[in-house]
């Protein structure tokens, strides 16, 4: 989810489901992070771990998202509202983009 909050896409991208599937399970095949802030790229890519050992805890996960607010001189508010306004798209694009 923080994902596709942060670029707009999925981790893994296929043509049908048992692709997906493969993609998803597979260690080798890794997650498409593309237009992800910089900032952002060691926590997802820690997310998006195969084994899900290796993912960190949700506490772990707040801390991070927190200092990484706080690292841009932000309120949590203040980083909830950029973020919701960055990925509500306005009703002329979402008809647009149904056609």
């Amino acid at each position: 989810m923080l994902l596709f909050a942060a670029s707009g896409h999925a981790p893994y991208r296929a043509d049908n489901i048992h692709l997906l599937f493969h993609q998803v399970v597979d260690p080798a095949t890794a997650p498409d992070l593309s237009g992800a802030p910089e900032e952002l790229m060691p926590l997802l890519t820690a997310m998006l771990a195969h084994r899900a050992e290796d993912r960190p805890t949700l506490d772990d996960v707040v801390r991070q998202c927190r200092a990484l607010i706080e690292a841009q001189g932000l309120k949590v508010a203040q980083a909830r509202r950029r973020l919701t306004n960055h990925t509500a798209a306005p009703a002329h694009e979402l008809l647009r983009s149904s056609r």
